[in-house]
């Protein structure tokens, strides 16, 4: 069976809702065995940057990088949306991860994804509507 495992998850929900300061996400989606894609939103001129690592990971194995805005947007507001993708991550393993917007961490930009295992190989996975 050819099929590719995609998901998407919504941490936390408030994606779809930007908070007062403008700033909504991380939503995460796009998950294949080797990588992932995260979204946020938030003011044109924010510097958006994520951390990440296998969760139970020593602090020393922890990967960073930066957001980069996304181009021709579907729709013009007064936030912008940004995008980055992690790739050369090991298959069906949980990560952890944080974004900072402009420096700054936030309980609420924190989550976890899973990726995807590598094709053909049976597993369970869960499904929330």
């Amino acid at each position: 069976m050819k099929k590719l495992l995609t998901t998407l998850l919504l941490l936390p929900f408030s994606f779809a809702h930007p908070t007062p300061d403008g700033i909504a996400g991380p939503l995460t989606g796009n998950v294949q065995p080797d990588g992932v894609t995260l979204w946020m939103y938030a003011s044109p001129n924010s510097e958006c940057t994520y951390t990440y690592q296998e969760e139970g990971s020593d602090q020393k194995e922890k990967q960073t990088g930066k957001f980069t805005a996304v181009k021709n947007q579907a729709a013009k507001g007064l936030g912008q949306i940004f995008k980055a993708t992690l790739n050369g991550l090991s298959s069906d393993t949980r990560y952890q991860y944080v974004v900072s917007i402009d420096g700054k961490s936030d309980p609420n930009r924190k989550g976890f994804f899973k990726t995807a295992p590598i094709e053909g190989k049976s597993t369970a996975f869960r499904l929330a509507i």
